[in-house]
């Protein structure tokens, strides 16, 4: 996995109504990792790299929803720079975001926390269904990517 330049913008999707907050926002669950329909659990929060993508808006769109429901309503835009810079008050713990040379478009939110990679295990159970409990570390670092988030809501006639 390649280090993205600090100063780019990435993208994350989002989808209505699980990833918004009442007030109609960006909420910190939108920056869940999921079990992906295979079974997997995801080991990163998939990213958009903006300087990579011709057309954010084309790139979102092909994208299905994660819950029975949703549908895509735009993105929220992030600096790697500051993603980076959430601190984590626990040892050999980390926020990064990667890329890889096959896909120079995706990039993902790391999170180590004490040596362990963190990845949709520690969001829901083995069934699927989400944990009573989530550490409060991880939500510190959910509430942060929310907050630093930039919505970007896809125009009107583009919505689905």
């Amino acid at each position: 996995m390649i280090p993205v330049a600090e100063g780019e913008q990435v993208a994350r999707a989002i989808f209505s109504p699980s990833f918004l907050d009442l007030d109609g926002q960006i909420g910190p669950q939108a920056f869940y990792m999921e079990i992906m329909r295979s079974g997997k659990a995801e080991a990163n929060i998939s990213l958009f790299r903006l300087e990579q993508c011709d057309d954010i808006i084309a790139a979102i769109k092909r994208l299905p929803p994660r819950k029975k429901g949703d549908s895509i309503c735009g993105h929220g835009e992030l600096n790697v720079g500051e993603i980076r810079q959430i601190q984590i008050p626990l040892e050999d713990s980390k926020v990064d975001v990667l890329t890889s040379e096959h896909n120079p478009v995706h990039a993902g939110i790391v999170i180590q926390m004490e040596g362990e990679l963190v990845t949709a295990c520690n969001f829901y159970k083995p069934n699927g269904e989400p944990l009573e409990a989530i550490d409060p570390n991880l939500m510190y670092i959910m509430y942060q990517l929310a907050e630093m988030s930039s919505f970007v809501r896809l125009p009107a006639e583009t919505e689905e």
